[in-house]
């Protein structure tokens, strides 16, 4: 009997620990602060123009290089070429936006995966452009994920 009382104590702080490392593994992402307003202005506008640069020269290595490892894995140069093929031929340019106010749709958020998403749009003339952006923390720096970018 003391041998099994043992054992389920045994199971009992293992299930306890694992509980623990559960819980600290969620915290760490949500422990990840959002950055301030201007940081975040910073973020979307030098990734939306790293984008347009990408766009205008039909070079996307300075795009891929400034994302995080995971896009990089996913998407190569030739691939984001495909991608924004409809930008480049359309000659889309969106640098007006630098010296614009950003219009977020929603509010900055970092899930539990610890992925930072901004998103809203610049009321850029004749149409918006709209972005939808997550970065996460690679070297302590938030790095582009995802960037979805439209005109409407």
């Amino acid at each position: 009997m003391k041998r099994i009382a043992m054992s389920w104590q045994a199971i009992r702080s293992g299930t306890m620990i694992g509980a623990l490392g559960l819980l600290l593994f969620c915290n760490a992402a949500s422990a990840l602060n959002l950055p301030d307003p201007m940081e975040q202005e910073i973020l979307v506008k030098s990734t939306l123009m790293t984008f347009n640069d990408a766009n205008e020269t039909d070079n996307y290595s300075v795009l891929l290089a400034s994302s995080a490892k995971p896009f990089r894995d996913q998407f190569t140069a030739e691939k984001l070429t495909a991608i924004f093929k409809p930008f480049r031929d359309k000659n889309v340019d969106i640098k007006m936006v630098v010296g614009m106010a950003m219009k977020p749709t929603g509010a900055p958020e970092i899930n539990n995966d610890g992925v930072l998403r901004l998103r809203g749009y610049f009321e850029t003339k004749p149409k918006h452009v709209v972005y939808d952006l997550k970065f996460i923390q690679s070297d302590g720096v938030w790095k582009p994920i995802g960037i979805h970018v439209a005109t409407e």
